[in-house]
């Protein structure tokens, strides 16, 4: 069950990355898609825009999404003067880019679902990373 919502956010953001995407709305997106998973599975019971809301996806994804690729594997060029500031709610604060997303820009799709606490901590961490280059897009 983890694997498939950690799989179903990365084909949701997958299917709506694109240039002129916002990457804080994509990593946003990927926290949702793992949420209404756990609910599928019963893992969580509620309602995914109150925990959303309440910033739950933090505790299952408390990395960011990805980040941009180039001349180093983390490269510099995510929080740019002129662009969105870091949001510094729990998991927006992990974005290592919050930039709008343009053609030709090289970034890691990479959510993840990770049990840091109680019994699950040792046990359950899934996380599946993929680039993407937005090239195909005018």
């Amino acid at each position: 069950m983890i694997y498939e919502a950690v799989l179903a956010a990365q084909r949701a953001v997958f299917e709506k990355v694109r240039p002129g995407a916002s990457w804080p709305d994509m990593h946003v997106l990927a926290e949702r898609t793992i949420q209404e998973k756990l609910i599928e599975g019963g893992l969580l019971v509620g309602d995914v825009d109150e925990m959303l809301e309440a910033r739950l996806g933090a505790v299952f994804m408390p990395h960011g999404l990805g980040h941009t690729l180039g001349i180093d594997t983390h490269d510099v060029g995510g929080m740019l003067s002129g662009h969105p500031k870091r949001d510094l709610r729990p998991g927006l604060k992990s974005l290592r880019m919050t930039r709008t997303l343009r053609k030709n820009m090289v970034v890691t799709v990479e959510p993840g679902s990770l049990f840091k606490y109680g019994l699950l901590a040792s046990l359950l961490c899934v996380i599946i990373e993929d680039h993407t280059l937005l090239l195909l897009w005018s």
